[in-house]
């Protein structure tokens, strides 16, 4: 297992998330060094699961979630902060979510008038756009609408990731007792998953450039996406295949600030996915697995993850990778 710390964009020493600092304040091991610290940075850490890969085309993504969650949210703070002086709604109930249509331009002297009088405001723009280039930072960044149809489009694909790790977790939870599989001290290795999804249906013919529905992707496809994802894979297991909902939701949207907080406040599920994952990397630890990893503190409790016993035609599949995994590369 090889451990990774820190995600770098750009220059060398310029870094845009943290992740082992991330985790920290996720997992409440310590507070928000500002408002809306944790709502940014759950958002920003959602969006590196849906692309983890160090490549020049895909590192901006968690950048671009930064700067995108921090204009929203000034957004939002400038709808409060002037409802609230010019006595527009309750006391006890503070406007929801953020409409255009309806509200003033943002002169100079309101913006000012925000930087100089209320503190989250300000530290939001100073320690993230600011800190970014400033305004000029916006520029190059997606549009809503298109960033959220990046995201989708990665999800669509990441059933190939969660699949090639289902098997490997099964595998080590129930193969290890099994006389007629443990003798392989590699079945639960990478190659060996890429058989299992794909050798049922092999044999399946597909239309050109299109994969018939009850046929697996080409191993080809498999490794390209594999290759993409694998610094998350067992985050996007976890979301795949036991239910946390901690994908990205969409930035195009008038309540996606309320909606980040609410879930930034869910201090249990956050727990509870973060535990699930150091549960997972320990496990294939001691496996001897070759995945990645982030480290999870110790006081962060572990949660369990089952999953279910091969059945007679999975075991079959197994079976038949000494004498057929060559074809993978047919």
């Amino acid at each position: 297992m090889r451990r990774l710390n820190t995600y770098v964009f750009g220059k060398p020493g310029i870094i845009i998330l943290d992740l082992q600092d991330v985790v920290a304040l996720l997992g409440h091991q310590r507070e928000e060094a500002f408002e809306g610290e944790r709502a940014v940075r759950l958002f920003q850490f959602r969006t590196w699961i849906a692309f983890p890969a160090f490549s020049d085309s895909e590192r901006n993504y968690p950048r671009w979630a930064e700067l995108i969650t921090a204009a929203k949210y000034l957004d939002r703070v400038e709808e409060h902060f002037f409802a609230d002086r010019e006595g527009l709604h309750e006391p006890d109930e503070p406007p929801v979510g953020v409409n255009l249509n309806h509200k003033p331009p943002q002169t100079l002297n309101r913006i000012e008038t925000l930087r100089k009088d209320n503190r989250a405001y300000r530290d939001i723009y100073d320690r993230l756009i600011g800190r970014r280039g400033g305004l000029l930072a916006l520029l190059s960044t997606p549009a809503p609408a298109d960033f959220d149809r990046a995201i989708n489009d990665r999800i669509d694909h990441m059933h190939i990731i969660s699949d090639l790790i289902d098997y490997r977790l099964r595998y080590i939870q129930h193969c290890s007792d099994n006389p007629k599989l443990s003798a392989d001290q590699n079945g639960a290795n990478h190659n060996h998953a890429l058989f299992f999804c794909w050798w049922p249906t092999h044999e399946v013919k597909g239309k050109r450039g299109k994969t018939s529905p009850n046929k697996s992707v080409s191993t080809k496809t498999m490794r390209t996406w594999w290759n993409k994802l694998e610094g998350s894979a067992l985050f996007i297991y976890l979301i795949q295949n036991h239910g946390f909902r901690q994908f990205p939701m969409d930035t195009d949207d008038d309540f996606f600030v309320d909606n980040l907080l609410r879930d930034s406040k869910d201090e249990t599920e956050i727990l509870r996915f973060l535990g699930a994952y150091a549960y997972l990397t320990e496990t294939f630890k001691k496996a001897h697995g070759d995945l990645v990893y982030v480290p999870i503190p110790e006081s962060i409790p572990r949660v369990p993850i089952s999953t279910s016993p091969f059945s007679e035609a999975e075991l079959e599949t197994i079976s038949q990778y000494d004498e057929h995994y060559t074809s993978m590369t047919e």
